[in-house]
C-alpha cells in the first residue's frame, strides 16, 4: 500500500520556502484545514468501519468510501480541493494505524486547528518548480504560481522528480519539503585516506578529535537570555487571563490574545528558531569539515 517505484535509498530530502501572496496564503490555509478534516474523517469512519466488522479497512476501501461521500448533496465544498490531497491524507492516516500496529506509535489522534502542525500532501507529479523562481502547485491553477527560495546548490532540470512532497506552515513562514534520488556516494582513492579519528563527545567541549582537535559550541548566551526575557513577559500576560478565565468561567482558548502577546509570540519563536538554525548549521559544519578529512574511520 506504501511501496514506492523510485529508489528509496537514494533519496535527498530538500526544504524550500515559499514567499506566497495573501491570496496564496489564504488558499494554502483552506488546504490545511482540508487536511485535518479529512484526516479526522478517515479516524471516525475506520473506527466505524472496524466496530462493525471487527476488520481494518484497506486503501482502496477508504478511498471509495470517500469518493462517494464527497459526491454526496451538501459536500459540494470538497469539489474545490484536488483529490490527490485527499488520497494522500488517507495514506497518511492509514500509516499512522499500521505504526500503531508495530508498536512504533500511539494511537492515533483527532488533527486539532491549535495544536496539530499545519500540513497537507501534493502529489509530487502535479508540482513544478520553474527557472523563474515560481512554482507551480496543484490546487493553484497554472496561473496562480508561488514564489519559492532555493539554495544555490540545487540545480532546477526538466528531469527532475520528486516525491513525498508536503507543504508545511509554522505560524510564521511557508515551507514545501520533498525529496528526489540523488547519487551520494563518491569514490575516493583509498591512497588519500588519513589515520581513524576518535570523537568524544562532552560537556565541556561538543567535541573532542583524537589528533587533538576542538569544537567548542557556538556562543548562546544573548539569546537565551532574550528567550527568558520574552517568556517572563509573556507569563504575566498568560497569568492574567487565566484569572479571567476563572473570574468569567470560560475556556481559556476561548480569550483572544492582545496584540502585545501576539507580538512577544511571534518573538519567542523567532528567537528559538535562530538559535536551533545556528546549533544545525554548526553540526553539519564540523561533521562535512570531520568526513572531507577522509578518515578511515570514525570511531
Amino acid at each position: 500500500m506504501f511501496e514506492c517505484k523510485a529508489n528509496t535509498d537514494k533519496f535527498v530530502g530538500y526544504k524550500f520556502k515559499l514567499y506566497p501572496t495573501e491570496d496564496q496564503k489564504a488558499i494554502l490555509d483552506r488546504n490545511f484545514g482540508f487536511y485535518r478534516w479529512v484526516y479526522n474523517w478517515c479516524i471516525d469512519t475506520i473506527q466505524a468501519n472496524y466496530n462493525s466488522t471487527g476488520k481494518f479497512i484497506k486503501y482502496l476501501e477508504l478511498t471509495s468510501i470517500f469518493e462517494k461521500e464527497r459526491k454526496l448533496s451538501g459536500n459540494e465544498w470538497m469539489l474545490e480541493y484536488p483529490l490527490n490531497t485527499a488520497r494522500i491524507t488517507i495514506r497518511s492516516a492509514l500509516k499512522a494505524y499500521v505504526f500503531f500496529f508495530e508498536k512504533r506509535n500511539n494511537y492515533p489522534k483527532y488533527k486539532s486547528k491549535r495544536k496539530s502542525k499545519a500540513k497537507f500532501g501534493v502529489r509530487g507529479e502535479r508540482v513544478v518548480f520553474g527557472d523563474d523562481g515560481y512554482a507551480s502547485i496543484e490546487g493553484f491553477g497554472p496561473r496562480n504560481k508561488i514564489k519559492y527560495g532555493k539554495p544555490h546548490s540545487f540545480t532546477i532540470s526538466k528531469d527532475l522528480k520528486i516525491y513525498n512532497v508536503w507543504i508545511t506552515f509554522d505560524k510564521d513562514n511557508y515551507w514545501i519539503s520533498f525529496q528526489h534520488e540523488e547519487d551520494r556516494v563518491k569514490a575516493y582513492d583509498e591512497s588519500n585516506y588519513t589515520d581513524s579519528i576518535g570523537i568524544d563527545v562532552g560537556l565541556k567541549h561538543l567535541a573532542t578529535l583524537s589528533n587533538g582537535k576542538v569544537y567548542d559550541s557556538p556562543d548562546y548566551t544573548y539569546y537565551i537570555r532574550r528567550n527568558k526575557r520574552l517568556n517572563r513577559k509573556a507569563s504575566k500576560i498568560y497569568n492574567r487571563m487565566i484569572t479571567q478565565c476563572q473570574q468569567t468561567r470560560t475556556k481559556f482558548e476561548d480569550i483572544p490574545k492582545s496584540s502585545n502577546l501576539l507580538k512577544l509570540e511571534k518573538e519567542m519563536r523567532k528567537t528559538k528558531r535562530y538559535i536551533s538554525n545556528k546549533q544545525n548549521t554548526f553540526l553539519h559544519t564540523i561533521t562535512k569539515e570531520i568526513v572531507e578529512s577522509y578518515p578511515e574511520s570514525i570511531v
